[in-house]
């Protein structure tokens, strides 16, 4: 194992102390801890006993290199170990600590010492006075009525079959998917930026002061949108609420008008790339055409489907999410072909972030050579020939042997976005279109001004897009509609 600590900065009222933070155990080291402290003899799922050697091999390596005794471990050293892990994490976390501790020493047979009252303090627990012990407090039969009494013995509840260590550990994970993957990442950039900046200036990121996030919105604007400030204000915010802090400091009036302020006089008009047109399309499926090869195929497919079905980006290829949850991505499994063209089903996406799942047609173009739906099925096709009936429908892939002839390694991962972005710009670059003013959205964009110029309504683009707010779409029917019953034309005549 590896026992070698990093120090880190940590995001608390001790700003300018390093804390601990013990290396993150391996498969191995998992593996090799279940066996040290004989969790396999616990009655509970993979996952938890997963969690909990996780928890006490990092507990293990603080006190190997701290210098204490982590089996018996006595009330002192957990005491030290809890005051170490607070300035990185919050009270839920510390108790799943405590668990993790003793359920380790019950599997080994040792003594708990997890009872001592000053860790159930650290920890967060509520520590009973027992001072006043003359007359014992009635019991839960005694205050209820004998009919709700009857009624609550009566009542069958259809347990889970999970433990009390187990729930807890559960909620505890349900709390930290709150967010989304993209959110807690942008959300902890914006929270380190936030701290070095207290670091650096000596002041407490948490609890913050109103005047602290003043000064911070102030110096973080100079080079920064105000999207990201705002993303910035979110972060701070997000942090203080789930750290129990009230009043939250960033609803002060000061902040609010930090943030306004920045806004007029930096602008918030976005920097979009291009659409891409119909006509831009077409000429990027006759390249296509006349490149070959299963790259080409794979590529004329999947940015067809992108155009006419208006699909973003993550919901073409591979969504990022959550390390512990099921990957992602439009499989083969979710397209059904009928007679009147292609019903794709997005198992999730930036709108539907709980997975209750959204259907998407592509009805046959005009013209075969740029058909979303006889593409598709090309494409499907020419994966079961290679013995791809399921998984991700576009996916990774490499040049081996003939190309024209299809010679391709196909990857079993679905495409990442990045190399989706790629691709476009390559076809792009190829016809003439400038790639520095296409991205990933350019394809969703374009079916919106295409559709609009051609009599498409609002309301109908907004249905194939999945946009919950008009707004967007309405912003693009404003610009592409700019020339129609307009008050200019009617000056000079």
């Amino acid at each position: 194992m590896n026992y070698q600590a990093r120090p880190k900065t940590s995001f608390s009222s001790q700003a300018r102390q390093t804390t601990y933070i013990p290396p993150s155990p391996s498969a191995d080291d998992i593996t090799s801890c279940i066996l040290d402290w004989r969790l396999e003899q616990l009655d509970a799922s993979t996952s938890t006993v997963e969690q909990y050697a996780a928890r006490l091999f990092r507990f293990e390596t603080w006190c190997i290199t701290h210098g204490h005794i982590a089996r018996p471990a006595s009330a002192e050293t957990i005491c030290e170990y809890l005051k170490s892990r607070s300035l990185e994490v919050q009270s839920d976390t510390l108790k799943s600590d405590v668990r993790a501790i003793r359920t380790g020493h019950a599997c080994c047979n040792l003594n708990d010492p997890t009872q001592h009252p000053m860790i159930r303090n650290l920890a967060g627990y509520k520590v009973e006075n027992h001072s006043d012990q003359s007359e014992p407090k009635p019991s839960t039969a005694q205050i209820i009525k004998l009919p709700q009494s009857r009624q609550v013995l009566n009542t069958q509840y259809k347990s889970s079959g999970l433990s009390l260590l187990e729930i807890d550990d559960l909620s505890e994970n349900f709390r930290n998917h709150a967010l989304s993957a993209n959110t807690i990442k942008a959300y902890t950039e914006r929270l380190n930026d936030f701290a070095a900046f207290c670091h650096q200036h000596g002041l407490s990121p948490l609890p913050a002061s109103v005047d602290t996030i003043v000064r911070f919105l102030t110096d973080y604007g100079i080079t920064r949108k105000p999207s990201t400030l705002s993303q910035a204000k979110a972060a701070i915010r997000y942090v203080h609420k789930r750290k129990d802090v009230f009043p939250l400091p960033t609803d002060a009036k000061a902040v609010q008008e930090v943030i306004d302020g920045h806004a007029r006089q930096v602008g918030t008009a976005p920097n979009q790339k291009d659409p891409l047109s119909a006509e831009d399309v077409t000429r990027m499926s006759a390249k296509m055409d006349e490149e070959g090869g299963a790259h080409a195929l794979r590529d004329k497919s999947m940015l067809l489907l992108a155009f006419s079905g208006a699909f973003r980006r993550s919901e073409i290829t591979r969504r990022v999410d959550h390390d512990d949850m099921p990957k992602i991505y439009l499989a083969i499994e979710d397209i059904k072909f009928t007679r009147h063209g292609a019903n794709i089903m997005l198992r999730k996406s930036k709108t539907d972030q709980e997975s209750e799942g959204q259907e998407v047609f592509v009805t046959y173009s005009a013209n075969p050579k740029t058909c979303a739906v006889l593409t598709l099925q090309e494409w499907i096709e020419f994966l079961k020939s290679k013995g791809i009936t399921s998984g991700p429908l576009f996916r990774g892939m490499r040049h081996t042997g003939d190309r024209a002839k299809g010679d391709a390694k196909i990857k079993p991962n679905a495409m990442a976005p990045e190399s989706y972005v790629a691709r476009l710009k390559l076809w792009c670059k190829l016809v003439g279109i400038d790639p520095a003013r296409i991205g990933g959205h350019s394809l969703r964009s374009g079916h919106v001004t295409t559709a609009g110029t051609n009599g498409a309504s609002p309301f109908s683009i907004a249905k194939q897009g999945r946009w919950k707010s008009m707004d967007t779409v309405l912003r693009y029917f404003r610009t592409i509609n700019a020339h129609k019953d307009n008050s200019s034309s009617q000056l000079w005549k």
